[in-house]
């Protein structure tokens, strides 16, 4: 979840507040309201274009892979854990 959802609850709950409490500021209120309005909005396009260059992505994996061990006159295999990383440049 990004922060502009929690912003903007947290502005109408401190819009709330403010009409049966003093101390609590109409103006500071709105402001977090609207900030949390406007990152939720602009997010958007965000996801529309990550979704467009989603396999353009740097791809990261876990897995595991044999490897050889030099032992004496010969080789031992054992299994090791691998990370792998995919870079798509086309």
């Amino acid at each position: 979840m990004g922060v502009g959802i929690p912003m903007m609850v947290y502005g109408l709950g401190m819009a709330i507040g403010s009409v049966e409490d003093s101390r609590v500021s109409h103006k500071a209120a709105n402001l977090v309201f609207a900030s949390g309005a406007t990152l939720t909005l602009s997010s958007i396009p965000l996801f529309i274009v990550s979704h467009h260059y989603k396999k353009k992505a740097v791809s990261v994996s876990l897995g595991s892979q044999q490897v050889f061990i030099p032992r004496g006159n010969g080789f031992a295999s054992s299994v090791q854990p691998a990370l792998s990383i995919k870079v798509s440049l086309l």
